[in-house]
């Protein structure tokens, strides 16, 4: 008999090594034993160990005794099932103890009737308990208890053997009675030593194991077997003296954040093996938990090629199948999102996934949040091939009004084996499970239990409205799942109560600061320590106040240090990940003073340096990864390195000399974007003709315009906004609104009311709900942009001057005078034919940023869409002896100025003569960079800089100190720099 499977294995094993046979030898947990003595009186209930049924239950159990006051949360429900659970695992029989609760045993009456409530509330799960079908571990232990004294299956073995324990609940202690009253040999190894660390046990042994026993016997304590030796004397023990323990038995280090931990920890592995002959199965990690490790642990020792024994758990919904499923049963109830729509089309469980690249596509342009009935009018404005588009938009609504239909009975109340028969009915339609690992056949078999497991509800009432998908999802978030492959023969990774029994020749303990390990102890919120000394020392039943948890992490640190044999590394954060200081546990402390040395003491603690540099430059480079080697040569490699990690080829000599080119300070060449002549580059721009846009990238960064129009890579879309449209789908419904807008009022009087009516019949019929987002945020949304349209309609009908609005997004192509030519689409001409003069109107979101005097606009590029749509403007209508006098642009979300008119910049023909030349000189220069192929880099490195916003961020060196300075230090720029001085920049 043993706590656990884990100490079994190892009591197994050693038994294997020692006598080559253990037939006749049976292990067994204490579940285990009370499973089989009474396995022929369970009546044929299934033992159950399911929390989230028990959970359930006492919330039925609360409810019917009307919540007392309590919250309906989950996590109250928890805090008093854990409360109940304490008090029926000591065996507190509820109705005797109520019958001689006085009131009078604590200091105030209201500490008496919580502990008759809380006592109350366990005799009415109990007794609901017992009507279930489920066999509770509860049961099954008193069953087991009664059972033994006749129990033949304990009467076949000739000596039971208790291995391990150093505390029991009360249901495993009366079943350790019972089990030793049978008769027979009886034999405990309690682990007991002489030592403030064995308080804990101490106390449970006087109290209740003493008295079993008719001989006690004190085995020797030998300390030469372990890591630290006699310095363990001295822990937890003040004032004693330290002995000196060498850093070859000992060492202790300090690192900056859990990952770095990881990394010390796997680079101590490596050289433990590769150096010193260790076995990967004669080393363990150890922490007090490894929660704030798993996510990177499994990662992080493959990357350092590592091999784990262990698997270690992480959540259900860390898998993607699970969590596929689980984005399809929940769906609704999150509004179809965008991105929960993504998630499940995309998956490769999708079970039809023939479709899912088109309606990928399909649905890049929805919104934050999307409903079955508002896809198609969201994507209706999408794609360049409106026929392809919409079929595809018509057929994933249908898929999704089909997945709402079927998911909106399990929001229903019912009954909870129909409910769980429609969810796997769903899921079986939209997954294909495709178990080809063991990992995919574990996700979708514990995801299967999470389902089909809320069919044992239905012996407790029928599920409420909504219950159904509550539930599931609280069993879902709270199950976890062993990743990966075992390892055997690999690295051990267990925590401080896994690892408890155990020892091994190397331990490397992870963890070590305050609030780890010590872990936080607090009392329980339901049954105080107060309540829990009355019912131990009045009552005589076992149950441990929560403060005395730190006493067991006391024993669980000395025997963590002691299962060290031959060395123990000892590990620390001084900081987090992002330098906020780290408290070094105190226990850690206390080890290195009983070892003779402080913890500050920087001869005999090494600290592990925060930059990655700086930790490869100290690392024998034979332990590090390929990706670490490499970074490190890159960064300091010598001949002699490259020639130890076999990297004297040609191809990485010249890689090497290329990264060389890199950091130099020499001119720019063909790594800063100096391409050289481009063959029909250019040529094909000038006879398709340079827009606005183009020319202002060219000008701003022509990097960017090399990746975009050479390279022709794509800048993406605008980043979705929540609360909102993303800034380009905005723009293009202010576009198609105004442009339906003066449509339709053409030749009739200029009436708001009429503007208004065809604004509202606008928004809320073909786009109604469109883009995804929520009914009240599109009200919302689309009754803002109708106001803000219908004053610039007003304003713009009381300006008038002649001008009345002719065109909508015209293109136009001219031959400018700066020396190519141009094309563009403009959003607007009026036309004044008294006059015979054009004017372009330019609509903007805003023009709050836009320069609005010509040197500024020059310098920023913004000069070139209103010089060259004059030019556009002038050449359309030149046939008809019309002139093109000027340029406008309209902010549609700014406010009115003082005289009650739309924000406006006017761009007017005199504009363009005067800023004519200087035009001409800079688009001289710009045609010359971009005909020579010179793209290099401008970079704009603020927060609303440039860069920030430019898609291609992620593949540009602007970051990159040498290369920006031969960009700004090359011939190409200065040419430009002097174009825009001569400008009369001021800012430049």
């Amino acid at each position: 008999m043993a706590p656990s499977g884990r100490l079994l294995e190892r009591l197994e094993r050693a038994l294997l090594e020692r006598h080559g046979c253990i037939a006749g030898v049976e292990f067994r947990t204490f579940l285990g034993l009370a499973g089989a003595v009474a396995a022929e009186n369970c009546g044929g209930r299934a033992l159950s160990s399911d929390a989230a049924f028990y959970d359930f239950l006492l919330k039925t159990v609360l409810e019917k005794s009307g919540g007392d006051g309590l919250p309906g949360a989950r996590g109250c429900v928890s805090a008093v099932r854990a409360a109940v659970r304490d008090v029926t695992d000591a065996c507190i029989d509820p109705a005797l103890v109520l019958e001689h609760l006085q009131g009078d045993e604590f200091r105030k009456r209201s500490e008496a009737e919580r502990v008759t409530w809380l006592l109350g509330i366990q005799r009415a799960y109990l007794a609901r308990l017992e009507k279930t079908s489920q066999l509770p571990p509860y049961t099954l232990f008193r069953m087991a208890a009664e059972l033994a004294p006749a129990s033949q299956y304990l009467r076949g073995f000739d000596s039971i053997i208790f291995y391990g324990f150093y505390d029991l609940t009360g249901l495993q202690y009366e079943l350790l009675r019972a089990v030793v009253k049978a008769g027979g040999s009886r034999f405990l190894y309690y682990p007991l030593v002489k030592h403030p660390a064995y308080e804990f046990a101490r106390r449970f042994y006087e109290s209740n194991i003493a008295g079993l026993s008719s001989e006690t016997l004190w085995l020797d304590e030998d300390w030469k077997d372990c890591a630290v030796g006699a310095a363990l004397d001295g822990l937890f023990t003040p004032g004693a003296a330290g002995a000196h323990v060498s850093g070859e038995k000992l060492s202790v280090a300090t690192v900056s954040g859990r990952g770095d931990e990881l990394w010390f920890a796997a680079k101590e592995i490596l050289r433990l093996v590769e150096r010193e002959g260790y076995a990967w199965s004669d080393i363990c990690v150890t922490a007090r938990t490894f929660e704030p490790y798993l996510s990177r642990l499994r990662q992080m020792f493959a990357e350092q090629g590592v091999p784990v024994a262990d698997r270690q758990p992480l959540p259900l919904l860390s898998h993607p199948l699970a969590r596929t499923a689980f984005a399809i049963l929940t769906a609704r109830e999150s509004g179809f999102q965008a991105k929960r729509l993504r998630e499940i089309v995309s998956s490769p469980y999708f079970k039809r996934s023939g479709e899912a690249s088109r309606w990928l596509a399909v649905s890049a342009g929805l919104g934050a949040v999307a409903g079955p009935g508002n896809i198609c009018a969201a994507l209706r404005h999408a794609g360049p091939d409106p026929a392809e588009e919409e079929q595809g938009a018509l057929s994933l609504a249908a898929w999704a009004e089909e997945l709402a239909s079927r998911l909106e009975a399990l929001s229903q109340a019912g009954d909870w084996n129909l409910l769980c028969s429609q969810a796997m009915e769903v899921l079986e339609r939209q997954l294909d499970p495709r178990a080809e690992t063991a990992d995919e056949a574990d996700a979708w078999r514990s995801f299967r239990e999470c389902v089909l497991g809320l069919r044992a509800l239905a012996d407790l009432r029928p599920a409420l409205k909504g219950e159904f998908l509550e539930e599931l999802a609280a069993r879902v978030e709270a199950s976890s799942l062993k990743y990966g492959r075992r390892a055997p023969g690999g690295v051990r990774v267990l925590d401080a109560m896994a690892a408890r029994g155990h020892s091994f020749r190397a331990v490397i303990a992870l963890g070590l600061n305050e609030k780890l390990f010590p872990r936080v102890v607090r009392e329980d919120p339901i049954l105080r320590d107060e309540h829990r000394r009355f019912l131990r020392d009045a009552g005589g039943f076992w149950i441990t106040p929560k403060l005395e948890g730190y006493e067991e992490e006391r024993l669980l640190f000395h025997m963590m240090v002691s299962s060290a044999e031959e060395r123990l590394v000892c590990v620390c954060c001084r900081s987090d990940e992002e330098g906020k200081a780290a408290v070094p546990s105190l226990y850690l402390e206390e080890l290195c003073a009983s070892c003779g040395f402080l913890l500050r003491d920087a001869g005999r603690v090494s600290s592990v340096p925060r930059r990655f540099a700086d930790k490869f430059s100290d690392c024998d480079s034979r332990l590090l990864s390929a990706g670490e080697l490499s970074a490190a040569l890159s960064l300091f490699g010598s001949q002699a390195a490259y020639k130890n990690a076999a990297l004297e080829s040609e191809f990485f000599a010249s890689c090497r000399g290329k990264a060389a080119d890199l950091r130099s300070a020499r001119a720019p060449g063909h790594y800063d974007g100096m391409a050289g002549a481009l063959r029909g580059f250019w040529d094909g721009m000038n006879r398709r003709g340079l827009s606005p846009s183009a020319l202002e990238s060219l000008l701003s960064c022509p990097m960017q315009f090399f990746l975009h129009y050479a390279l022709g890579l794509d800048s993406g879309g605008s980043a979705l906004d929540p609360g909102g449209l993303a800034s380009d789908i905005k723009g293009r419904l202010y576009h198609e609104a105004l442009r339906g807008l003066y449509g339709h009022m053409a030749g009739k009087p200029c009436s708001p009311g009429e503007a208004a009516r065809f604004l509202g019949r606008y928004f809320n019929s073909a786009l109604s709900g469109s883009y995804g987002l929520y009914p009240l945020v599109w009200k919302s949304l689309s009754e803002d942009m109708t106001r803000r349209l219908l004053r610039l309609f007003e304003a713009d009908c009381a300006i008038g001057g002649g001008f009345s609005p002719g065109e909508f997004e015209r293109e136009g192509f001219a031959q400018s005078r700066c020396g190519f030519n141009v094309h563009g689409r403009m959003d607007r001409l009026d036309i004044n034919e008294q006059e015979k003069a054009v004017r372009v109107v330019d609509y903007k979101t805003s023009i709050k940023n836009r320069p609005s005097k010509t040197e500024k606009l020059l310098s920023s590029g913004k000069i070139f869409q209103p010089f060259i749509y004059l030019e556009l403007a002038g050449a359309l209508f030149e046939s008809k002896g019309f002139r093109a006098r000027e340029a406008v642009f309209l902010g549609i979300e700014d406010d009115f100025g003082a005289d009650g008119q739309p924000a406006s910049q006017s761009f007017t023909r005199a504009d363009y003569e005067v800023s004519a030349p200087l035009v001409e000189k800079l688009s001289a220069v710009l045609a010359e960079l971009a005909r020579g192929g010179e793209f290099f880099i401008r970079p704009a490195l603020g927060e609303r800089e440039r860069c920030s916003w430019c898609a291609y961020d992620g593949i540009c060196r602007n970051h990159h100190a040498a290369s920006a300075a031969r960009a700004d230090e090359s011939a190409p720029a200065r040419r430009l720099e002097s174009a825009l001085d001569g400008g009369g920049n001021e800012a430049d």
